[in-house]
Order: structure tokens, then C-alpha cells, then sequence
């Protein structure tokens, strides 16, 4: 159903749609093969896909790529209906099924980045003198959340509460501050611009420099789940599993179209990074469009 709109060297195309990318000269040897996959309308008799390498499962909407996936991923837990190794690290299945929130989730709690902000408000100066721990920052009744919206973070009209400004929390511990800066302004400014708050080393500094990477810059750690794509929510998990993810224990990732809704420079920034953590020894399966 295509058509070849150019045919030579890539050098006399005008202009490329995607920078090329320079494949390596052999597909790596390791990989795992499919039995037989037979449901709906899919009827592949055999499939080998490589590992440490970015492979892109592709076609139009409703083509089954999902379904193949999903069929992958439930003979990998199940350990049966195909051959090789599964790599060291384990796999990581990031379909959309697998990226649901609640109607509390935020960017900062669907990155598991909460934690680390809770504790590092709790062990600041103004946190200890005032006994505040973790937990005093959850946003739930008869903790931390907001009295009028009850941590839901929005009014009656589904508007943002006009109380805690749609951050879910009470104005007492919006205010404390973290190096300089109160925990409201933590929550709303954008990740790009938060990153470099942050101290080296930790694992906050690593989820959030690697949401920037995956296109999620402009977002903020307070921003709604229900206001992110499934693009946005696929890149955030992603970002939650790269940030522990070990080069000397390689994982195999099984990813739901990760470039969905960016432009293409951001397109390319996300390739960029999952080619960089390919040469780290990990594997990416991915669907996509395009």
C-alpha cells in the first residue's frame, strides 16, 4: 500500500524526513524466536526478533501490532513459546494497558519521583523544625491534602481547585522551601528548567534528566495524569525504569509508540537516547506508525 517516492543515493534526496541513522553492519547474533503466533488475524509461522538492537514494529492503525506485542510479552512472563535467552535484567513491558492512573497521578507520582521529593522537603530545615515527615505531604484526607478538594486537586467542575491552585495539597505545605525555592514552585515549574536545582547523584536528578531527554521538558511534576497522552505516559515509565537500569544487567523494553504526539526534533532527541542505552547492552522493542 506504499509508494516509492524516491529511488538513489540518500545524498541526492532534497531533504530527508528523519536524520539517518547509520545501522551497525550486522544485526547482533543474540535475539529470541516466536513459535507459531496465530490469533485474530495475525498468522506469523515463525518470529526472531534481535536483542541489543532498536527494532520498530511498524504499520497502520489496526494492523495488530499491539496484538503482537502483548502476545510477546505474555509468552515472555509465561516463560514458554520461544526460544533463547531472556537478557539478565529482565524485561520491562510498557503497552498501553500497562500505563493506566488513577485520578490522583501526577507526572511527579506516575515517575515514582514523589518519594524522593516528600522526603527531600521532610529532611529540609524548615521540614524538621515544623516534625513534618514524608507522609505529611501525601495528598490524601487527614494527611496533607488540600481541605476543600480533598486532594483531588480539582473543584466540582473539574476545573483546577482554586484553593491548593490544582496541586491537591495545603497552602501550609506548598510554602516550605527547599533550597531556596517553596514546594509550589518545585511542583509547577517545568522539568527543563527544575533539572538544574537539583543535587548530582541522587535519583530525583536522574528520573528528571531523563524526562527531559524523552521529550517530557516542558511538563511539570504536577501535571494531571489525565492531561498526558499515551505517548507522554509511555516516556514517563520509561524514564522510571532507564533511571535504575544497569548496563552490566542488560533489559529488554517492549514500548507503545514512545514518539507519539512530539515534533520531530524531540522525536529524534527520544532515538538518540534509546540508541545511546542500546550500545549500554539493552534492547528496545518498539511499535510505532512510522
Amino acid at each position: 500500500g506504499g509508494e516509492c517516492v524516491a529511488r538513489g543515493k540518500s545524498g541526492g534526496f532534497a531533504q530527508p524526513c528523519v536524520t539517518p541513522f547509520q545501522a551497525k553492519d550486522e544485526i547482533s547474533s543474540e535475539g529470541i524466536e516466536f513459535k507459531k503466533i496465530q490469533q485474530r488475524f495475525l498468522d506469523i509461522p515463525a518470529l526472531r526478533l534481535p536483542l541489543r538492537c532498536l527494532v520498530s514494529i511498524a504499520g497502520v492503525s489496526g494492523s495488530g501490532k499491539t496484538t503482537l506485542m502483548e502476545l510477546l510479552a505474555e509468552r515472555l512472563r509465561g516463560g514458554d513459546g520461544f526460544y533463547g535467552n531472556v537478557p539478565s535484567g529482565g524485561f520491562s513491558v510498557l503497552l498501553e494497558r500497562a500505563l493506566g492512573y488513577g485520578p490522583r497521578s501526577t507526572v511527579a507520582t506516575l515517575s515514582d519521583s514523589w518519594r524522593e521529593v516528600r522526603q527531600a522537603f521532610a529532611n529540609s530545615r524548615e521540614g524538621r523544625l515544623r516534625g513534618l515527615g514524608p507522609e505529611s505531604f501525601v495528598a490524601q484526607p487527614g494527611k496533607g491534602a488540600c481541605s476543600v478538594c480533598d486532594g483531588m486537586a480539582l473543584d466540582l467542575d473539574g476545573l483546577p481547585c482554586p484553593f491548593c491552585g490544582g496541586l491537591g495539597l495545603r497552602d501550609d505545605l506548598l510554602d516550605v522551601r527547599l533550597r531556596g525555592k517553596s514546594l509550589r514552585e518545585w511542583l509547577v515549574t517545568p522539568l527543563v528548567d527544575l533539572v538544574g536545582r537539583l543535587p548530582h547523584g541522587g535519583l530525583l536528578k536522574s528520573r528528571v534528566e531523563k524526562l527531559c531527554k524523552l521529550g517530557m521538558g516542558p511538563r511539570s511534576l504536577s501535571e494531571r495524569g489525565k492531561n498526558l497522552s499515551l505517548g507522554e505516559r509511555g516516556r514517563i515509565a520509561l524514564a522510571r525504569r532507564l533511571a535504575g537500569a544497569k548496563s552490566i544487567r542488560p533489559r529488554l523494553f517492549l514500548l507503545d509508540e514512545p514518539c507519539l504526539g512530539l515534533p520531530q526534533g524531540e522525536a529524534e532527541q527520544v532515538l538518540s537516547l534509546l540508541r545511546e542505552l542500546v550500545t549500554d547492552g539493552h534492547s528496545f522493542w518498539v511499535i510505532e506508525h512510522h
